[in-house]
């Protein structure tokens, strides 16, 4: 799924299994951010987040070429020309330290951090400095401490999770009617998507704090309220 941060459904593409169509050299988690983003039609107005599943140095090369600003967390065999320290050492730091690596020739930057545990992230255009400062809580002083966070992944942090937030609003209210066609949990899935999406827009809109379950009544009375 593409969403926004605040979950709107931009577009998706349905899991049907092998897919043998894809790009080898690019690998099947590129493929699919690749055919998601093909609806974008204006790449720099837009800021790009996924997790390690479909991140690579070259995906985001092929992002670069494609004019789209983005950053996700990485594995970090998939990096290439970007030698970060290593994670056992980090982790025995102090909390906060973080390594870096940059590649000169296609404008990449990936950073590892330790916090209460080590993770790595790539980006085709954010910045590592100035570190923002985050709380967190010592187990061994007891109490929060203040550490430092490189600035792409408190940037990551606060932009990641528009798919999570989709799943939990169409879990709340989804569609129980069950049928034995195969095609059927596809059809309502979309159907409470759209009443979702629908939901998000008219927030945005009247600026007013309606639920999405009296969105959903409204709607339905709507509907039934129809003559033809």
């Amino acid at each position: 799924c593409l969403c926004s941060s605040q979950g709107y459904l931009f577009n998706s593409i349905p899991y049907v299994g092998k897919d043998e169509a894809f790009d080898k050299e690019m690998g099947l988690g590129a493929g699919v951010v690749l055919q998601l983003l093909d609806v974008v039609e204006n790449p720099q107005e837009h800021e790009i987040y996924f997790d390690n599943l479909f991140t690579s140095h070259k995906l985001m090369i092929r992002l670069n070429e494609r004019h789209f600003f983005a950053t996700g967390t990485i594995r970090e065999p998939r990096l290439i020309q970007s030698i970060l320290e290593d994670s056992k050492k980090l982790s025995k730091q102090e909390r906060g330290c973080y390594s870096t690596a940059f590649d000169q020739v296609n404008k990449i930057v990936s950073v590892k951090w330790f916090d209460n545990a080590v993770v790595t992230l790539a980006s085709n255009f954010d910045f590592v400095e100035p570190p923002v400062p985050v709380k967190r809580f010592s187990r061994k002083e007891r109490q929060l401490i203040t550490v430092k966070q490189p600035r792409l992944i408190s940037a990551y942090n606060a932009s990641m999770g528009g798919v999570d937030s989709l799943d939990n609003f169409v879990s709340a209210y989804r569609i129980s009617v069950k049928a034995k066609k195969w095609w059927w949990p596809y059809f309502v899935n979309y159907i409470d998507i759209s009443l979702t999406n629908a939901w998000r827009i008219h927030r945005l809109i009247h600026g007013n704090k309606v639920s999405q379950l009296d969105f959903r009544r409204r709607v339905a009375l709507a509907l039934l309220s129809c003559e033809d």
